[in-house]
């Protein structure tokens, strides 16, 4: 089953049919489709949570695009989710941004796909989650060293000769200075008078 942002479900639909040696039987859950019987079942994060009997597997492989999507500990999408992971032999989730606010989103995404692994969440926040924010050397090195057994990275240069003609070009930058007119220059330090003067924001 792939678990998806509904802008991508036809997307998911057309690779799994193009690039899935010998697989044909492809499914769509979501909208008035409700195909769950066929070998590949594309489905999205709120139609799982809305429709969660029809998703309790088991299944053999369960993938996530853009998981952090279920970033949220205790979200009724983050609930429904587990409980469909509960019956699946192996997980696997995608995601450009697994940590956007919190080092206890990461925590909670990790813990989806491998339950345990980075511990009890209070104890994994005070353990590794505040020493690493506060800049703690082997608090970082010992986050990095576990993240690097669960998460393969690829970037944009592992990708690039894949891309052929979609490649972007080079990066080329150009600095070039503008001087203020004399009506911003005026304006710009009677900005930095005012607050010079006071904290910001009081």
């Amino acid at each position: 089953m792939v678990v998806a942002p509904k802008d991508v479900i036809e997307k998911w639909e057309g690779d799994v049919l193009r690039r899935a040696l010998g697989i044909k039987d492809v499914g769509v859950c979501h909208g008035s489709r409700r195909e769950t019987g066929a070998r590949v079942v594309l489905t999205t994060y709120d139609t799982l949570k809305a429709r969660l009997e029809d998703f309790r597997g088991p299944w053999t492989v369960v993938v996530m695009d853009e998981v952090q999507r279920a970033k949220n500990f205790g979200s009724q999408r983050h609930k429904a989710l587990r409980q469909v992971l509960s019956g699946a032999k192996h997980r696997l989730g995608l995601s450009a941004t697994p940590w956007e606010n919190s080092l206890d989103e990461l925590w909670t995404i990790v813990d989806l796909l491998s339950p345990g692994f980075l511990g009890h969440r209070k104890a994994f926040a005070e353990y590794i989650g505040k020493p690493f924010l506060e800049g703690d050397a082997e608090a970082e090195a010992a986050l990095l060293s576990l993240l690097s057994l669960v998460l393969l990275q690829r970037t944009y240069r592992d990708v690039e000769d894949e891309l052929g003609e979609l490649a972007l070009p080079p990066k080329r930058e150009r600095a070039e200075r503008v001087p203020l007119s004399e009506e911003q220059a005026a304006l710009y330090e009677a900005i930095l008078e005012t607050y010079s003067e006071r904290p910001l924001g009081l």
